[in-house]
């Protein structure tokens, strides 16, 4: 006998397929599908089992109840063809028009269909949210409960929100749980009914847990709408490892993540797609903070691994990355110059150093550039007000012992009284106009001293004659 589903049905009669009414419960990242799942059963009084087999299973055989337990999160969480078509028709029947993600459906296309090692063997729980949830969303009808996807990620141990440990245990009962319970709802014991919110674990410190939120940002984001990760990106980013860095080959990758070079090639290729250990032991070895990251850009993703100088391996300058590591000696040069580790010099001097324009350094620079002047300019202050009194020391020294000697004055012959490096200091700094009103001053005001002296002098000898 031909079976036909609740959309041919609906297709057929000319009516609208949504069934089920579920209100939005979004607070970190997205809700799942088994929780989506656990919550239409509940709310409507349907039986998960019938439930499934009715509207999902379309035909194929019968689902054990120990499908529920973890076969149904790897089914309906993850990324493979079950999990998209379990979803739109979900989606559809709770009259969500648009492509919205309650799974890792949108990693399809960059993460092997098979899913290894992508969801958890046993459900796990904060149970703080869950308190948290029952007392905002709970009534007498409902608890409130939701699970977040991210829970079911096999790598993630900690709630992304409290920093405490999930939980895998009834409090109570000490039993591990299935995704969709087939006999309570949601939050509660499948075994003992118990709520499982009413156990707190220890936090971790904060700076862990803003770790654990970057290295899981590809699975732990606020929407997906924006958030499309490509497989041609990273086939893309991994060509540009090896042009960046030539001893970066398949083999070489492949020895350093424990896996086949064929397989690396195959990658690479677009033949396969990597598991999640994959992606987690290739961004450890590039020194990454998580594997979001091997699908950026290509610059941006080039950028990361030559800044973060964790990769020891021999960089190609003339590759056109090249300019990712110049832009960063500038920076460090130019910090250090601010800072006073290094002598200021001006722009024109710093851009022959790195052999670029000086339009360029200020284009790509422009707040150190600023700093760095403001440095120059204090310094030659400093400077010449240093040399000026040093000049004026030597001109009335020289002077002096000019107009003792009877001598003229000149230029010239106050030069041979200068030390050369004050020489030197002086041919780049004034001109002979201002050297010469320099000399001028210096000698009205030996002429003022001699007077004054001789004038103090002539008054002592007086003094001496009446005295005697």
């Amino acid at each position: 006998m031909l079976r036909l589903s609740h959309f041919e049905i609906s297709a057929a009669r000319g009516n609208n397929p949504q069934l089920f009414y579920l209100d939005e419960r979004r607070e970190t990242g997205c809700e799942s599908n088994t929780s989506r799942l656990s919550r239409i059963a509940f709310k409507y009084n349907i039986p998960p089992t019938a439930l499934y087999e009715h509207y999902f299973n379309e035909g194929r055989s019968k689902r054990s109840r120990e499908f529920f337990n973890f076969e149904i999160a790897s089914q309906i969480n993850s990324c493979t063809h079950e999990t998209i078509e379990f979803e739109r028709k979900l989606n559809r029947m709770c009259g969500i028009e648009r492509e919205k993600f309650y799974s890792y459906s949108y990693l399809h296309s960059v993460i092997d269909p098979k899913s290894h090692g992508l969801i958890a063997k046993h459900k796990k729980w904060c149970s703080r949210c869950y308190s948290n949830r029952r007392s905002k969303f709970g009534s007498e009808d409902e608890s409130g409960c939701f699970d977040d996807l991210y829970w079911s990620l096999d790598h993630v141990q900690h709630c992304m929100v409290h920093g405490q440990k999930l939980s895998t245990k009834c409090p109570s009962c000490h039993r591990t749980q299935p995704y969709v319970s087939t006999s309570t709802e949601l939050g509660y014991c499948h075994y003992c009914q118990e709520f499982l919110g009413d156990k707190y674990e220890a936090s971790i410190d904060l700076d862990l847990l803003d770790n654990f939120k970057t290295m899981f940002t590809m699975f732990y984001v606020h929407t997906y709408d924006e958030y499309q990760l490509k497989s041609e990106q990273f086939i893309a980013n991994m060509k540009a490892l090896r042009e960046a860095y030539p001893e970066a080959t398949s083999k070489y990758i492949a020895d350093t993540i424990g896996v086949n070079e064929r397989t690396v090639r195959a990658w690479i290729s677009g033949e396969k797609r990597p598991q999640i250990e994959n992606l987690f032991a290739i961004q450890r070895a590039l020194t990454l903070f998580g594997p979001h990251q091997l699908f950026y850009p290509t610059n941006i993703f080039m950028k990361k691994i030559i800044l973060n100088k964790g990769l020891c391996l021999k960089f190609n300058q003339l590759s056109k990355f090249g300019v990712i590591v110049l832009k960063d000696q500038i920076k460090a040069y130019l910090q250090d110059m601010a800072a006073g580790k290094i002598e200021p010099t001006s722009r024109e001097a710093i851009a022959e150093h790195f052999k670029i324009d000086k339009n360029y350094l200020y284009r790509h620079h422009k707040i150190l550039c600023e700093q760095v002047s403001q440095v120059y300019n204090d310094h030659n202050l400093i400077l010449r007000e240093k040399l000026e009194t040093d000049l004026s020391y030597q001109i009335e020294r020289a002077v002096s012992d000019l107009m003792s000697k009877q001598r003229e004055p000149s230029i010239e012959a106050i030069i041979r009284y200068f030390p050369p490096s004050l020489i030197d200091e002086i041919n780049d700094k004034f001109t002979l106009d201002q050297m010469a009103i320099r000399i001028q001053k210096a000698v009205d005001n030996q002429s003022r001293k001699r007077k004054a002296k001789s004038k103090n002098s002539k008054y002592k000898r007086i003094g001496n004659m009446a005295f005697a």
